[in-house]
């Protein structure tokens, strides 16, 4: 972590429009709070994107799309999952896409530390019977504390 720029994930949209991070060592962590199905090209190699979030904001969530070597290394990750990611590119906007999404070029750049303590998701049904998939970041819990 020596002379890197630590940037909370939630804050990363905001610093990319004023920043130029890609000309600084930078560093970020966040969880893995979904996956969507991997892809493959005409080529046979595979991508993945990834959803992630830090848990402090909620309405904040930034893509991770990984590429051939990195999505080989990493594509059994669980959702749940506290990752460092080190010197991510941040990747050009496509139409019809307003977030932030990001890549690495190398598999070392994802460090896998952990499962996320707080986080969780709610534990209603939806109107349909389904069990409910929205994100929630367990330490937020009424009055802040923790069961």
């Amino acid at each position: 972590m020596a002379d890197r720029k630590l940037i909370r994930l939630s804050q990363l949209p905001e610093r990319l429009a004023r920043e130029k991070l890609e000309v600084c060592g930078w560093v970020t962590f966040a969880v893995l709070v979904n996956k969507a199905t991997p892809q493959s090209n005409s080529s046979g190699k595979t991508s993945s994107i990834w959803k992630l979030s830090d848990l402090h904001d909620l309405q904040v969530y930034v893509s991770l799309l990984l590429f051939g070597e990195v999505d080989k290394e990493h594509w059994k990750t669980e959702p749940g999952t506290v990752m460092g990611i080190l010197n991510p590119n941040p990747m050009k906007a496509k139409d019809g896409y307003d977030g932030v999404s990001l890549s690495v070029d190398h598999h070392q750049k994802v460090l896998l530390m952990g499962e996320a303590q707080d986080y969780g998701t709610c534990k209603a049904a939806n109107k349909n019977g389904d069990p409910c998939s929205q994100i929630v970041n367990l330490n937020h819990r009424a009055g802040g504390e923790r069961n």
